[in-house]
């Protein structure tokens, strides 16, 4: 039983959210953080080839940013690598209807 139905209407406000569009959002959210995982798992593991000497500001710079997007489209790319996945239906259940 959800607190605003357990309180009353009275003295707890409704939300009166489509329960579809919060499932989305949450799905979204799940892929944006796989994204950002995966970015972040890439910059790592590009550190050791090579030095920031060799590539200077604007060539680091230009790395993140292709990292960034990298992990943006493994994530978005058909189910990404499953951590999306797996957050979402951890979470699901918490979002109110």
């Amino acid at each position: 039983m959800k607190v605003n139905e357990a309180m009353g209407s009275a003295s707890a406000p409704q939300r009166h959210a489509d329960p579809s569009k919060e499932q989305r959002r949450l799905k979204d959210a799940c892929k944006k953080f796989e994204g950002i995982f995966l970015a972040q798992m890439l910059k790592n593991s590009m550190k050791g080839l090579s030095s920031d000497e060799d590539k200077g500001r604007k060539g680091n710079v230009l790395c993140d940013v292709a990292m960034e997007m990298t992990g943006e489209a493994l994530a978005e790319a058909s189910s990404g690598v499953g951590i999306a996945d797996m957050l979402y239906e951890s979470l699901k259940d918490s979002v109110e209807d």
